[in-house]
């Protein structure tokens, strides 16, 4: 009897170690000026900014007056319903939302000056990302589609420019080659399609909706979430999955690299946030608090911050902000993708409805 105490007793503290969250991991910041639950949060490539955007239908900018402080400088009310996605272009110049009222905004990110907006969606708007070179902007879409906007040439814009998905989509990756892009929906697959919309291979490992998913910085791995509760980080080169991450309580919400590929981050409809060491898929941390539904996070360029956007029972709402134990070494230079070929030319968006969050 004695044995079997000592044994259990040494089961609970294992598990209470795995768990819970690392001590090194703390609690910086929250920061304010939200008027309700947050969606998206991202860091600028170069650390000195910081987006957010939800419910209020409000993105927020927030600069780093030193790397452990932050302040609001402006916020964008440009939207007529929550705010999905946030992404910053590679060279920090321009931060774009995407929305469900079907729409995409641009800004400069220095100035706060809108530079490009777009209406073409059919449905919210849920993932918006840039290119490598930052000329293109691009969106996709409960529509079924994914569309592409010329930032450099608007007039290249006159010609809708777009594929045509077969479902619902609920995140995108372009690939390495320019010519396909990673399409997660509602299946338990991901389709790997070309530019007019034809499925060319699949990525096959989850057992339920894929919901999230993000390419590493090399463009050789890709990561994925989905509502089984896993993180399933793939090799791109053989197709198949490196392995498969255990953790999360429900529906995995999200999914992000640093800037080196080192360390992985996802959050969950339980409220964790979990961040991984990419090469051994090992634990290092499960942040619980504070939310009860963390919906996105973000690493600073040299890992030492993690931003969190997640659903708190606030009045004042913003970002959490955990400085993290973790270094980023000198981020790695993603090869430049061929130019690639127009999509189909499509039509205009019909009449716009707000659709609630699942």
């Amino acid at each position: 009897m004695l044995r079997i105490l000592i044994f259990t007793a040494l089961i609970m503290s294992v598990a209470t170690k795995t768990s819970a969250q690392d001590s090194s991991f703390r609690l910086n910041m929250k920061l304010s000026g939200h008027r309700a639950n947050l969606e998206a949060v991202a860091f600028s490539p170069d650390g000195k900014w910081l987006a957010s955007g939800g419910w209020d239908n409000e993105m927020r900018i927030y600069k780093a007056d030193t790397p452990k402080q932050w302040s609001e400088v402006r916020g964008h009310r440009s939207h007529r319903a929550a705010i999905t996605s946030i992404a910053f272009s590679k060279d920090g110049k321009f931060v774009a939302s995407g929305s469900k009222d079907f729409t995409i905004q641009v800004y400069e990110t220095e100035t706060g000056k809108a530079v490009f907006s777009a209406s073409d969606h059919k449905d919210a708007v849920t993932r918006v990302l840039f290119d490598a070179k930052s000329k293109f902007i691009m969106s996709s879409s409960v529509d079924g589609t994914i569309r592409m906007y010329d930032l450099l040439e608007p007039k290249n814009n006159e010609k809708p420019r777009f594929i045509k998905y077969t479902g619902p989509i609920n995140s995108f990756v372009p690939a390495i080659d320019g010519r396909s892009f990673f399409v997660a929906s509602n299946k338990a697959v991901i389709d790997i399609v070309d530019f007019k919309g034809t499925v060319l291979r699949t990525l096959a490992g989850h057992s339920d909706v894929v919901t999230s998913m993000a390419l590493s910085p090399d463009g050789k791995k890709l990561i994925s979430g989905s509502y089984d509760k896993t993180v399933i980080n793939w090799d791109l080169t053989t197709g198949k999955a490196l392995r498969a991450l255990k953790g999360h309580l429900w529906k995995v919400t999200s999914v992000c690299w640093n800037n080196d590929g080192r360390y992985m981050a996802s959050t969950g409809n339980e409220g964790e946030t979990i961040v991984w060491d990419a090469e051994s898929g090992q634990t290092l941390t499960t942040i619980t608090k504070p939310g009860n539904n963390a919906r996105c996070a973000s690493f600073s360029s040299d890992a030492s911050v993690l931003a969190i956007a997640t659903m708190m029972q606030i009045k004042d709402h913003g970002p959490v902000l955990y400085t993290t134990p973790l270094r980023s070494a000198k981020p790695i230079k993603k090869p430049a993708a061929p130019t690639a070929a127009k999509p189909a030319v499509g039509t205009k968006p019909a009449a716009n409805t707000a659709a609630k969050p699942k």
